[in-house]
């Protein structure tokens, strides 16, 4: 063990932990615990996991009981972006309490251990090292130092190291002349063997901040770092490297970064330590690429991991502007698992992506930073891709919770149309929804929500002052407090929206990365044209479907109806009957992929809800009701589910005409009287077909309050209940 002076480090050893690093000052638990994401933990114990980004995802086995689940599609065993469950134990617990029980460990018991592989994995700094901030250094320096005093120790070259580098087909001399790669005097382990090929992770300043290792024996951990040092950074190139023209090239992992810099000698490769630092990295270098008239490659490994991130990378970039197939491109390796298959497969980048600068690094990394440009790219205009790589191994699943945040109501990652006739209460129906999907409910007034979304909620439509008001009696009748909706709640009643404005669109876009569901209430507020004319419509009508589709967002606008002459919807009479009564242009429900629409419902402070779209398994219409009442002397209000339409029309009837019926026989004593007799002096008091007045007499009798005889009907002297 080498003592380091001057640093924060106590010791640094090439050994199992990889450069423990001690520190004198204490671990934040908040923070590891804030810093700790499912994606680090699913990467670090190479967990199978199935599901959508903004939802659960489903694992194979169940840490605490050890239930294995042969389909994914069905397993109980669930991750969340903060926690996870278990439905056939009923376990569940944080993020730090998964990682402990990964890992074997008791988060009670052993918290301290469990912290310091939490931040292990996050690269979160411990609190109270170094020196004060006057003049000395910070932790941020010391990790710095220590880093860059591990890369000046590893050695310029080792047989061991040297062979297994060219087994994976790569050139080591290339990468040694450009200092690309060195090799660990030490095993991880003790038993290891020494010689394991390392790469530096700079800074967005070029500083070396960690080191990532390739172990020659394949055990896991394959691709340790530095303890207590960042796990971000980029691997071989740099941010500050991206200059006029250049091309960058993101990959993913130790091994396929270096035959990155192989198969794009004159680009800036940024090589990401692990899958879920791929995004994060594109979305750092995005901004730069466009700015400098550049190209960005994506070279992502095919497993279902490597799709994911790839995914998210793609999003980032398009986010700051890059356009895919002309800015952005993300390279095909076919049936290849990774780049450096395909690699020592012959494959090498195709023609139409000829490098664009010619610069050497050290150039580059010279080269000043570069101003906007508005020249255009030089890549043509490309449509349509591999079809293999489009279809994908697995089939999607179409379940509902694949497909809906909230069942029938909210569609994922897709554009959604809430229509309702004026003064009906549609918007404080929207706020309620809004609020239990970022609150997380398992229901929204009977319909399921899968899963904790983040939430946007615009409300141009009325003062802040009365969507205050609203949210306060909501999360009080939801036994909500505030604090748990702080980072899945957004609301914004006063910015202003234009989606017929480029810079708007544009300035949107960037945001959306935040949320799973953006409300917007109304479609008036979002445009100046006129909703009738398509040439003024249309452009706002791509651009919502655009943002929805491509930052899969599920964007839900509230529009209105036009009123019919009695006020109240139409007898149902078809998929149809309804979304041409939306105001304005046909292209504002062509546009829309799922529809949902309120009316009065058949009683006070009732809702009618009918849902129009194209996904199977769509409700029935089925009636909500608003319900207020006092806690504490203060308001509440939340939404219930009454029950479909018939349901809840019989429910009113019964309310009207049981009484009345009951009144009626009641009266004729205990000669009772006939149904003809009944019918029509029960016409008289409440308007009724004789056939609902039939169904009723059925349900009193069947509840005991009527009797049938001698073709009578009489009362009985048995209580109502």
């Amino acid at each position: 063990m080498r003592r380091q002076p001057g640093v924060a480090v106590a010791s640094v050893l090439w050994r199992e932990g990889v450069g423990v690093v001690q520190y004198s000052g204490r671990l934040d638990a908040g923070e590891v615990r804030a810093a700790v994401t499912r994606e680090l933990v699913v990467q670090h114990f190479n967990l199978e996991v199935r599901g959508r980004p903004g939802g659960w995802w489903r694992g194979r086995a169940c840490p605490s009981c050890g239930k294995a689940w042969r389909d994914l599609a069905g397993s109980g065993f669930c991750i969340g972006k903060r926690g996870w469950t278990c439905k056939a134990c009923g376990a569940k617990g944080d993020l730090l309490d998964l990682l402990a029980r990964l890992a074997g460990l008791d988060v009670r018991r052993d918290f301290t251990r469990v912290l310091e592989l939490g931040a292990r994995l996050a690269g979160t700094q411990p609190h109270a090292t170094g020196r004060d901030s006057s003049g000395e250094s910070t932790p941020r320096d010391d990790t710095r130092e220590s880093a860059s005093r591990v890369w000046s120790e590893l050695l310029p070259d080792h047989p061991r190291g040297r062979a297994y580098l060219a087994g994976r087909g790569l050139d080591v001399d290339a990468l040694r002349a450009r200092d690309l790669v060195r090799f660990c005097p030490f095993g991880w382990r003790p038993a290891d063997p020494a010689g394991d090929p390392a790469g530096a992770l700079h800074d967005q300043d070029g500083a070396v901040q960690s080191i990532a290792r390739r172990r020659t024996t394949g055990d896991e951990p394959k691709t340790p770092g530095l303890t207590g040092h960042p796990a971000g950074g980029t691997l071989v190139g740099h941010l500050g490297q991206i200059g006029p023209g250049t091309d960058v090239v993101v990959a993913e992992g130790v091994i396929d970064t270096l035959t990155a810099a192989l198969a794009w000698p004159h680009a800036v490769v940024l090589g990401a330590h692990g899958a879920s630092n791929v995004a994060p990295i594109c979305a750092a270098a995005a901004p730069r690429v466009k700015a400098a008239g550049g190209r960005l490659f994506l070279v992502p490994d095919t497993d279902a991991v490597g799709r994911e991130a790839a995914r998210l990378g793609l999003q980032a970039a398009r986010k700051a502007g890059l356009r895919l197939n002309r800015e952005l491109v993300q390279i095909n390796l076919g049936e290849h698992a990774d780049l450096n298959a395909a690699w020592c497969a012959g494959w090498r980048p195709p023609a139409s992506h000829p490098p664009v600068a010619t610069s050497t690094t050290r150039e580059l990394q010279e080269a000043p930073m570069p101003t906007p440009t508005t020249s255009s790219p030089t890549v043509p205009k490309r449509w349509g891709g591999d079809v293999l790589a489009f279809l994908g191994e697995e089939e999607p699943a179409m379940d509902a919770s694949h497909v809906y945040w909230c069942d029938g109501l909210v569609v994922r990652d897709e554009p959604g149309l809430f229509l309702g006739e004026p003064k009906i209460g549609k918007t404080l129906v929207v706020e309620d929804l809004a609020l239990s999907l970022a609150a997380g409910l398992p229901a929204f007034c009977g319909r399921q929500i899968f899963g904790r979304a983040r939430v946007l909620l615009l409300t141009r439509e009325d003062s802040d002052r009365t969507t205050r008001a609203r949210l306060w009696q909501l999360a009080r009748a939801h036994q909500l407090r505030h604090r748990e909706l702080v980072g899945w709640l957004e609301v914004d009643g006063t910015t202003g929206l234009r989606l017929d404005r480029d810079d708007d669109v544009a300035a949107f876009r960037s945001n959306l990365d935040r949320f799973d569901v953006v409300f917007i209430d109304s479609l008036s507020t979002v445009h100046a044209g006129d909703e009738n004319a398509v040439r003024d419509m249309s452009p706002v009508m791509n651009a919502w479907r655009q943002l929805a589709l491509e930052t899969r967002t599920a964007i839900v606008i509230v529009h209105h109806l036009r009123k019919p002459p009695e006020g109240r919807l139409p007898e149902p009479a078809g998929r149809s009957r309804v979304l041409p009564r939306s105001r304005g242009s046909s292209i504002i429900g062509a546009t829309a992929r799922h529809a949902v629409f309120f009316a009065d419902g058949p009683d006070d402070n009732q809702v009618l809800v009918r849902v129009e779209g194209n996904h199977d398994g769509m409700p029935e219409p089925f009636v909500i009701a608003r319900r207020t009442g006092e806690r504490d002397s203060k308001r509440w209000v939340r939404h219930e589910a009454v029950g479909d339409e018939r349901e809840a029309r019989m429910m009113v009837i019964a309310t009207r005409l049981d009484p009345v019926i009951v009144e009626v026989v009641t009266r004729s004593g205990d000669a009772g009287i006939r149904m003809g007799d009944l019918r029509t002096l029960v016409r008289d008091l409440v308007p009724a077909r004789n056939e609902v007045i039939g169904q009723r007499v059925a349900a009193l009798i069947g509840a005991g309050r009527l009797v049938r005889a001698d073709r009578r009907i009489r009362a009985t002297l048995r209580s109502p209940n």
